[in-house]
């Protein structure tokens, strides 16, 4: 199997409320001047297994039920410049989301829809939980309820 058959960018296989915050969080990165692509969204149960095998990944990772992507740098791809990986973390993080870099093992292009203390809920929940469980907590993370950088100068020229 090539490795075009393991990945898929394909934004419609996510969670739908997860789908919305990835939406909106790219479109934070492309209002800060920044390029940014998604490499991997959902992930099949083989392609999490041969990135165990090889270390970097793990097996029955988020990405493997539509609730993570990795986010790169179209054009530097796992290079980025630390801003655009720093916007990337700060974005995430104001919609709700978890960046994979405050992981223990940093891995700064991930981002997933709920906690990592959930990781294992996920793993033996049904779809229909996961979901109910996606939207209570992003709903309770609303975007509209944290202000962005670009707010707080807003209200500052004010």
């Amino acid at each position: 199997m090539s490795h075009a058959d393991f990945i898929r960018n394909d934004l419609s296989e996510l969670d739908p409320t997860f789908r919305e915050r990835v939406t909106e969080l790219l479109r934070r990165l492309v209002d800060d001047q920044h390029d940014p692509i998604v490499f991997e969204a959902r992930r099949s149960e083989a392609r999490a297994e041969e990135l165990r095998r090889r270390g970097t990944g793990i097996a029955k990772s988020m990405h493997c039920y539509g609730l993570a992507v990795d986010i790169i740098d179209r054009f530097h791809r796992w290079n980025a410049k630390p801003a655009f990986w720093a916007a990337l973390r700060r974005h995430a993080e104001e919609l709700g989301l978890t960046s994979g870099a405050s992981f223990h093992r940093v891995d700064r292009p991930h981002v997933q829809a709920l906690p990592a203390s959930h990781d294992e809920w996920v793993r033996h929940a049904s779809p229909e939980e996961i979901a109910a469980k996606v939207r209570l907590h992003l709903d309770h993370s609303s975007p509209s309820d944290r202000p962005t950088v670009r707010d707080s100068v807003r209200a500052k020229a004010r």
